[in-house]
């Protein structure tokens, strides 16, 4: 199937959300996670916390891709998360949390703003 451009932007944010991670003393877990409850964009570790990472790409503004992680979504990422530990015991000790990441794309530039424990 062919890459669209917005699958594309999507692919680019997630690689610097992953950049930012990394600079920022995140370990990367695993990135695009699926269940049969839905997907996480990365899963990452800093000390003793698991961080479920939503990455939001846009080209319009940082309200709006916060504003676009609903109530649905975040109730799948939860699940999709509770079923990561499930298969995944040797993190179950971790303190866990939910973060978003929005990459906002103008011209030749982008912005990039780390929302952590964005909700519960």
């Amino acid at each position: 199937m062919p890459e669209t451009k917005k699958m594309t932007l999507g692919k680019q944010g997630e690689d610097l959300a992953v950049r930012f991670l990394t600079a920022n003393q995140y370990t990367i877990l695993k990135r695009n996670f699926f269940s049969a409850f839905g997907e996480i964009d990365i899963i990452t570790q800093k000390g003793d916390t698991l961080v479920f990472v939503e990455v939001k790409t846009r080209t319009s503004n940082f309200t709006n891709a916060l504003n676009s992680v609903s109530f649905a979504k975040q109730q799948k990422m939860i699940t999709t998360a509770a079923q990561f530990l499930a298969d995944h015991t040797e993190y179950e000790d971790l303190a866990t949390r939910f973060d978003v990441i929005s990459v906002i794309f103008r011209d030749q530039s982008y912005s990039l703003k780390h929302w952590p424990d964005a909700f519960i």
